[in-house]
């Protein structure tokens, strides 16, 4: 899968896209093919490592996501495989991420586009 990496802080210019294996999702957690993910100020601040509590490069960025559940950890009782969330977490400027269960929003009807579930015109 692939990924956004901030490499070192900095500019646009430290974002790099790498190739990665797919995430197994540990007990509790799913694993999402991630449709759309938010960009947002906070994300350039982390990037130029200027926000309170910025992670060590390397890291991937982005906070909010929806996608499609492609895995089920043990013990996800709750998501089915197909379902298509809504998430917040850190680290979603990706193509495959795992996630808490307990941490998505409701699933969310397949009649919304992808921008407009995550809020935009």
């Amino acid at each position: 899968m692939k990924r956004v990496v901030v490499e070192r802080y900095g500019g646009p210019e430290v974002l790099r896209v790498v190739e990665d294996d797919d995430p197994q999702p540990s007990p509790g957690e799913v694993r999402v093919n991630v449709l759309a993910a938010g960009v947002s100020f906070t994300d350039a601040l982390l990037r130029a490592g200027t926000y309170l509590g910025v992670p060590k490069p390397p890291f991937t960025p982005g906070y909010e996501l929806v996608g499609v559940v492609e895995e089920l950890g043990p013990g996800c009782s709750r998501l089915r495989k197909g379902d298509r969330i809504a998430c917040s977490r850190c680290g979603v400027l990706t193509r495959s991420v795992s996630v808490c269960w307990r941490r998505t929003r409701s699933r969310y009807p397949t009649t919304l586009t992808r921008p407009r579930s995550l809020g935009s015109s």
